[in-house]
């Protein structure tokens, strides 16, 4: 069964980083996708798992103002995994 996990933005490690990497323990072999990703700024949990960033990470000031895309989000496409988890 192909496992995404959607997380918004991956910039630092907070409270929803530990809620991250707690789905990790339970979906060993899931994809994580993200709008914007610095993997300096997370956990060698995070880093090890494969990250796909969505278009929203390439568009002009997205690192910074991530906050801005909120209404974009929803347009990614999530087609050929079986189970979309949010965290």
């Amino acid at each position: 069964m192909k496992v995404a996990i959607v997380h918004y933005w991956l910039v630092g490690m907070r409270g929803g980083e530990k809620v991250l990497e707690a789905f990790l323990d339970i979906y060993p072999d899931a994809v994580i996708v993200t709008h914007v990703y610095d993997p300096g700024s997370v956990s060698d949990k995070i880093r090890q798992h494969e990250v796909r960033q969505t278009f929203i990470g390439r568009l002009p000031g997205a690192k910074s103002h991530y906050k801005k895309y909120l209404p974009l989000m929803p347009m990614v496409e999530l087609a050929g995994f079986h189970r979309v988890v949010v965290s």
